[in-house]
């Protein structure tokens, strides 16, 4: 729950930042800051999920950056809360807590579908597809 709160709050450090340096400015404030009672391990993973927020690929040479600290499953985690944050992004632009109404259910073919409300349905953007569609992406790979 910590890891995932303090992630909330890094992936959206870097929202001024212009949009093409946005995702690897949040990687390099998660991982170069000094936050207390965040280790080396730890804040890579939470560079990580700050960059997969706002990109769905590492660039190149980034894995090496921190493959000594980090697992490959620390990765796909990683991947994974990133891909959920971009999708809660669209869900609540404003933050303002209004996911309630909206639930993942995944079905026995392992494929996440998102349960919302009626108008919601009816207005859906083909951005929320496509969140949606990385999100069952990241966690069927």
């Amino acid at each position: 729950r910590r890891y995932l709160q303090a992630a909330a709050y890094l992936a959206e450090i870097s929202w001024r930042e212009q949009v093409a340096y946005r995702a690897r400015t949040a990687f390099d404030r998660g991982l170069g800051g000094s936050y207390v009672a965040a280790d080396h391990a730890l804040r890579a993973r939470l560079a990580l999920t700050c960059y997969f927020r706002h990109e769905s690929a590492l660039l190149p040479g980034m894995e090496t950056e921190v493959k000594d600290i980090v697992t490959p499953a620390d990765i796909a985690e990683a991947r994974r809360v990133g891909a959920l944050f971009q999708l809660a992004e669209l869900l609540d632009p404003g933050a303002r807590g209004e996911l309630t109404p909206f639930r993942l259910v995944r079905g026995a073919d392992g494929v996440f579908r998102l349960d919302a409300p009626k108008a919601f349905q009816t207005m859906q953007s083909e951005e929320v597809a496509e969140r949606l569609a990385t999100v069952n992406q990241v966690f069927n790979a």
